[in-house]
């Protein structure tokens, strides 16, 4: 019989490299941890100068395979990679052993994204160390297209499963008929006192050009398909159209910076919509607080990609944003459509029409917009306050294990 592991390890592979879903959660969830001191380590393969109030090790793994000469031949480019993933194996073996875990130790790798922590995860469970796995959504698109050897059985063998979002456990089983007997929803969060406290937003960032009584627009998020962030500067340029004095700022970077930029050029909305490029945490929240509408209208993207959750409108919403965003993926998870904000089927062209009509609306009538601004801090301090949050995680873990003495 198994009993609750007394301490944990998170295993992450870009702990603070970018700021992002995998590496926020995992700060978060580690913080928690180590308050309630279930916390051994964050494990990550690449080295950090960043400092947290709990231990930081470093994996001597490299998960990369670098491109070299050799791969301008097909054979010898086949040889590289076979001596790479014969290498990750023995390096992955090695680090593993080094981490020292107890019997009563317990590694949760908080992604599963790559082909390196398919590896890492199978030597953990061919040392019988135990593991557990967290879904974020993507990952299991990732895990669909058989690219991970090792998932069925390192999916059967964990201790249980956490899922980011209702959707993302839904995925799991529409997507690929998987179910774990000991499996729980774990969603992002926020710390709610922390975000209080003035000083963690103090800084020298300045939002350029705002002006009093105009509206402010804005969202933050990787610049990628899946994020909608064409239709939310058209949805600001139908605004613009009709009169409105607005401002529309958007931070972030990702592949779809070049294509959106053309986009403005081309309605010549410069004027209106700015790019503030990658902001940090204080940045965010500062931009968050003297905005009026926070716009994430994601989308399917053809089903190939995949909103797991949408902590960037809990954030929102903590701040006093009216929410617009799709309903695609966990975003129902974190926006209550027509309390918290709206959520539209983005895929269909025609909710940009009736969002504009929203948005009217909301501005025309400012009981409406601050009744849904109540309800949205009252609703992210209820249910996504990691305070919370790691209470439910301790109930549902002291749940799984007691039940195997039944």
């Amino acid at each position: 019989m198994n009993s609750a592991p007394d301490r944990y390890t998170l295993f992450v592979s870009d702990l603070f490299l970018y700021h992002g879903g995998v590496s926020d959660y995992t700060d978060h969830f580690a913080q928690q941890l180590f308050r309630l001191n279930r916390l051994k380590t964050v494990v990550t393969p690449y080295a950090t100068k960043i400092t947290r109030d709990y231990p930081i090790t470093v994996f001597g793994i490299k998960p990369d395979r670098k491109p070299g000469s050799l791969d301008k031949w097909a054979i010898s480019s086949k040889i590289r990679t076979l001596f790479f993933y014969s290498r990750l194996y023995v390096s992955a073996w090695r680090e593993l052993k080094k981490l020292n875990l107890k019997n009563d130790d317990c590694i949760i790798f908080t992604e599963y994204y790559t082909i390196p922590f398919d590896i890492i995860i199978y030597c953990a469970r061919f040392l019988k160390i135990k593991y557990t796995l967290v879904f974020h959504g993507l990952d299991l698109i990732s895990v669909n297209n058989k690219r991970f050897t090792h998932f069925p059985e390192n999916f059967r063998k964990a201790e249980f499963i956490i899922f980011n979002s209702e959707a993302t456990r839904s995925l799991a089983q529409e997507m690929m008929g998987i179910k774990h007997k000991h499996n729980l929803v774990l969603y992002p969060g926020i710390d709610v006192n922390e975000l209080e406290n003035p000083v963690a937003r103090e800084d020298k960032f300045q939002i350029p050009s705002v002006q009093h009584g105009e509206l402010i627009f804005s969202t933050v998020s990787r610049l990628v398909k899946r994020k909608g962030i064409d239709i939310a500067i058209r949805i600001v340029y139908e605004l613009a159209k009709s009169g409105k004095d607005l401002r529309y700022y958007i931070g972030g970077t990702g592949v779809e910076e070049g294509r959106l930029k053309a986009l403005v050029k081309e309605l010549d909305a410069e004027k209106y919509i700015y790019f503030l490029g990658e902001i940090e945490h204080t940045e965010k929240y500062k931009l968050l607080e003297v905005s009026d509408f926070f716009l994430m209208p994601n989308h399917s993207a053809i089903n190939s990609d995949f909103e797991g959750f949408g902590i960037s409108c809990i954030e929102a919403s903590f701040f006093g944003n009216v929410i617009i965003a799709g309903n695609h993926g966990g975003v129902k998870e974190a926006v209550l459509d027509g309390e918290t904000g709206f959520l539209f089927d983005f895929d269909n062209k025609e909710s940009i029409g009736r969002a504009v009509m929203i948005i009217r609306n909301c501005i025309e009538n400012p009981q409406l917009r601050e009744h849904i601004t109540k309800r949205g801090i009252e609703y992210v301090r209820s249910t996504y306050d990691w305070d919370k949050l790691i209470h439910r995680f301790v109930q549902a873990e002291q749940a799984f294990y007691a039940a195997q003495y039944l």
